[in-house]
C-alpha cells in the first residue's frame, strides 16, 4: 500500500529541515579546507609517489597470490571490491548533478580533488593494512576506525567510534539508498515500476552479501572490469562522433572553473553531457545523463541505464562490506547478520523513494560527517604514512638506521 502523498511530503520537509543545518556544518569551508590540505600535504610529503609508482602498483595487483590465507582475498579482488564501492551512480548521476548545479566549471574541481585525493586514498590503504586486526571469526579487519584508535592511542578511541558510526550510516545512504533510487528512477522511465525494481534488487543483493567478503569480491571481480571498460569505450565512441564539440567542452570547463557556483559543487560522463549541449536544461541526475547520451548519439541512452544497473549493484555490494566492518567495530561479530538483513531492507526502501533531493541530501551530509574524523586522523598520522612508505621502498636504509 502506498504512502499518501501529503504524508510523504511532510516527511520530506521534516528531513530537509533537519538535514539543512547539519549539511552546512558537514560540508562547510573547514571541511573543504581539511580535504584540500590533507591531500596536498600527503602528496607533497610522499613526493608524488602515489602517481609516479602507479605502474608498480598495477604489477603488484596483477601478481598471483601463492599464499592466500583462509578468508582472505587476492590483491586484484581487493581492488575490484574497492572499485565496486567507488564506481557507482555518482559517476553518472552525481557528475550530472554537479554540472546541473555548478556548471561546466565543476568538472575542473573534480579533477583537482581527484588528483590529490590519490595520496589520501593511498594513506588510508597503508594505515588500514598496518593497523589491521583479526576478529573473532578469524577474518582480517581494518579501516579508519582501527587506525584511529590504534594509531592515535587510547585517548582517540572515541573518534574511531564516531567514524564507525557515521561510516555505517553513510553506507545506508550513498552506498545503498542513493544507488537503488537512481536505478529505480532510470527504470521507471522505461516503464518498470519501482516496486519491481525494489524486489529484484533486494533478492540479488541478498544472494551475494549473505556469502560475505569472498562472494562479494568474486562478484565484483567478474562485473567491475567488464562494465568499466565497456562504459569508457561507449563514452569514447560518443566523443569521437562529436569530436568537433570536444574542444568547446574543455574550453567551457576552464572558463567556468573559477565561478563561485562551480567551486561549490567521471570526466567522461561530464564531457558527454557538455558536448550534447543540453546541460542546464532543467534535468539532473541520471535523467540528465540519459538525455545527454541520446542527444549526442541517437539511441545510446540505454548505455547509461545499463551502466546504472551494474554500477549501482556493485556499489551496494562493496559498501555492504564497508558498512559491515563499521558495524562489527561498534557492536561485535554478533551484529553482522542483523546488519545484512537491514541492508537488504534499505535496498527495497531506497528503490521506492521518490525525491532525489532528500536522498542525495542526507547521503551527502553523512559522507561529510564520516570524512571529518578520518581526515583529522590522516593529518595526525601523515608522518607515519611517510615513514612506512620509506621503510617499504628502502628496507636496507631502514635496517641500517636502527
Amino acid at each position: 500500500m502506498s504512502v499518501p502523498s501529503s504524508a510523504a511530503d511532510n516527511f520530506d520537509r521534516v528531513v530537509t529541515a533537519i538535514n539543512g543545518p547539519v549539511s552546512s556544518f558537514a560540508w562547510g569551508w573547514p571541511t573543504v579546507g581539511l580535504i584540500s590540505i590533507t591531500g596536498v600535504l600527503l602528496m607533497v610529503g610522499l613526493r608524488f609517489m602515489p602517481i609516479l609508482r602507479l605502474p608498480y602498483g598495477v604489477r603488484m595487483m596483477l601478481a598471483p597470490s601463492d599464499q592466500q590465507a583462509e578468508g582472505d582475498i587476492s590483491s586484484f579482488q581487493a581492488l575490484m571490491t574497492s572499485l565496486a564501492a567507488t564506481v557507482g551512480t555518482g559517476n553518472i548521476a552525481g557528475v550530472a548533478g554537479a554540472i546541473a548545479i555548478g556548471g561546466p566549471g565543476a568538472v575542473f574541481w573534480m579533477w583537482l580533488i581527484a588528483f590529490f585525493g590519490i595520496a589520501t586514498k593511498y594513506a588510508e590503504a597503508v594505515l588500514a593494512v598496518h593497523y589491521r586486526e583479526v576478529d573473532d571469526l578469524g577474518h582480517h579487519v581494518g579501516g579508519p576506525m582501527y587506525y584511529i584508535s590504534k594509531g592515535l592511542g587510547p585517548r582517540w578511541v572515541w573518534l574511531g567510534g564516531v567514524f564507525a558510526l557515521f561510516g555505517m550510516l553513510a553506507g545506508f545512504g550513498i552506498g545503498n539508498g542513493v544507488q537503488c533510487f537512481e536505478v529505480s528512477s532510470a527504470l521507471l522511465g522505461l516503464g518498470v515500476p519501482r516496486e519491481v525494481t525494489a524486489v529484484v534488487l533486494g533478492v540479488l543483493v541478498f544472494a551475494v552479501i549473505i556469502g560475505g567478503v569472498r562472494r562479494i569480491s568474486k562478484a565484483a571481480s567478474a562485473i567491475v572490469p567488464f562494465m568499466a571498460i565497456a562504459y569508457v569505450l561507449a563514452c569514447l565512441i560518443i566523443l569521437l562522433a562529436n569530436i568537433g564539440s570536444v574542444g568547446d567542452a574543455f574550453a567551457s570547463i576552464f572558463s567556468n572553473a573559477f565561478t563561485g557556483q562551480a567551486a561549490a559543487t567521471g570526466t567522461l560522463t561530464a564531457l558527454v553531457i557538455l558536448v550534447s549541449g543540453i546541460a542546464g536544461g532543467g534535468l539532473s541526475g541520471s535523467e540528465l545523463s540519459i538525455a545527454a547520451f541520446n542527444e549526442a548519439l541517437a539511441g545510446s541512452g540505454w548505455i547509461v541505464t545499463f551502466g546504472l544497473l551494474v554500477f549501482a549493484f556493485t556499489t551496494v555490494l562493496g559498501w555492504s562490506f564497508y558498512g559491515e566492518r563499521c558495524t562489527e567495530y561498534l557492536f561485535g561479530v554478533k551484529a553482522i547478520l542483523p546488519f545484512r538483513g537491514v541492508w537488504v531492507a534499505v535496498v527495497v526502501i531506497g528503490s521506492l523513494v521518490g525525491d532525489r533531493g532528500v536522498v542525495w541530501g542526507v547521503a551527502d551530509t553523512l559522507n561529510g560527517l564520516m570524512a571529518i574524523p578520518n581526515l583529522i586522523a590522516l593529518l595526525l598520522l601523515s608522518g607515519t604514512v611517510v615513514e612506512l612508505t620509506r621503510r617499504y621502498r628502502f628496507p636496507d636504509a631502514s635496517e641500517s638506521s636502527n
